[in-house]
């Protein structure tokens, strides 16, 4: 006779239960860019410091809208150009003409001076002539304003697209800058995984929704995730007990116990059945334990 013990065993994985993410640019939506390739990534892991290279991403794209933006700059850098010589030219234009009409107004206010002793038809021509020029002046000076007005606007609008263009410009450039992902902190690299479980490698894209290309554990804190299937799951609950092995270290006998059970089932690839996540927390702390090996979960959940 002895103690009899009920339990769930399941395989799992090793992961930290806090980790550091590896970003690529959160930029990249904002300048119309919605996924990009990684071209080259250290292997995962690698120690590294912060500030170490981790991740080249594919800057294919980028470059052509650096290039497009570029043309698009020279463009409106012509157009400005153009708009201020032509605005130049026309107010001169204007000013001359407006200075020429000055003039004559003072020669039809002399013909007036003159003409005081002229027939009474002649003065009356003579000071017509003269409020004809008066309302030529006026009209010309609104019109010279209006110019000035119409010009300013155009310029305006042009200096705006240009700084627009110009900052575009610029911060594609930035972009392009931080397309060379470095190491926010010190750590071990371990490759992020997608919505289907596969690891983030060379050649698999990154979005911008979703930038992370691999995360810095924290492995002084690590937990065992697993799966446990829907006939079980009822039997489960947080604090059991757990007798965790490693398939890399046999001769290894960890404990844990059980922090989190899913209140939701899901489908997963490997299993023919709905399954439920399950954390167990790994009470030792052991400097060979890794992110990713594979672990025996004997979950207690009874003893007669």
């Amino acid at each position: 006779k002895s103690d009899f013990e009920i339990a769930v065993v399941t395989s799992g994985e090793l992961e930290a239960k806090q980790s550091k993410d590896i970003e690529g640019p959160t930029e990249m939506r904002s300048l119309g860019i919605w996924q990009v390739k990684i071209e080259s990534l250290v292997p995962e892991g690698s120690v590294v410091n912060k500030g170490d290279f981790i991740a080249e991403l594919d800057k294919t794209e980028i470059a052509t809208k650096i290039k497009d933006a570029e043309s698009e700059l020279d463009k409106i850098q012509s157009q400005y150009e153009q708009i201020r010589l032509d605005t130049t030219l026309t107010l001169r234009q204007a000013r001359d003409d407006l200075n020429n009409l000055e003039f004559q107004l003072k020669e039809k206010q002399i013909i007036v001076e003159q003409s005081t002793y002229e027939p009474p038809a002649t003065i009356r021509q003579v000071n017509l002539d003269l409020e004809k020029t008066k309302k030529s002046m006026d009209q010309m000076q609104a019109n010279y304003q209006i110019k000035r007005q119409q010009s300013a606007a155009k310029m305006q609008e042009i200096s705006a697209s240009l700084n627009q263009t110009k900052n575009k410009l610029q911060n594609l450039m930035n972009l392009m800058a931080k397309f060379t992902i470095t190491a926010p902190e010190s750590g071990m690299v371990i490759y992020e995984r997608d919505w289907n479980g596969k690891k983030k490698a060379v050649g698999a894209t990154i979005s911008a929704w979703e930038p992370t290309v691999a995360t810095l554990p924290d492995l002084n804190t690590m937990i065992s995730k697993t799966y446990v299937n829907e006939v079980d799951i009822r039997k489960l609950k947080t604090g059991q007990v757990v007798d965790i092995s490693l398939d890399a270290f046999p001769e290894k006998k960890l404990t844990g116990k059980v922090t989190s059970v899913a209140n939701v089932g899901e489908q997963m690839p490997k299993y023919d059945s709905k399954v439920f996540e399950v954390i167990v927390q790994v009470n030792e702390k052991d400097t060979t334990l890794r992110p990713a090996m594979t672990t025996g979960n004997k979950i207690v959940v009874g003893n007669l």
